[in-house]
């Protein structure tokens, strides 16, 4: 099990953080989402093998938010 921590601009509410949440959860391999609306990061546990670190990324940016590199 891998972990990634992201940090992530144009979250203001807890519709965003659900938002967030849902998507990441669909993704195959993703095992938890952690969502810090005050400190603008997501967490997650995810299987490096079924899932990568840019789609997971892609993925928050679909939502309509800003991954920071």
């Amino acid at each position: 099990m891998e972990h990634i921590q992201f940090q992530v601009e144009g979250m203001s509410c807890g519709h965003c953080v659900n938002a967030i949440e849902t998507a990441l959860s669909k993704e195959v391999g993703v095992q938890s989402v952690q969502v810090n609306l005050d400190e603008g990061t997501v967490m997650i546990d995810y299987n490096a093998d079924q899932v990568s670190e840019s789609t997971l990324s892609l993925t928050i940016e679909n939502q309509g938010f800003d991954v920071v590199e």
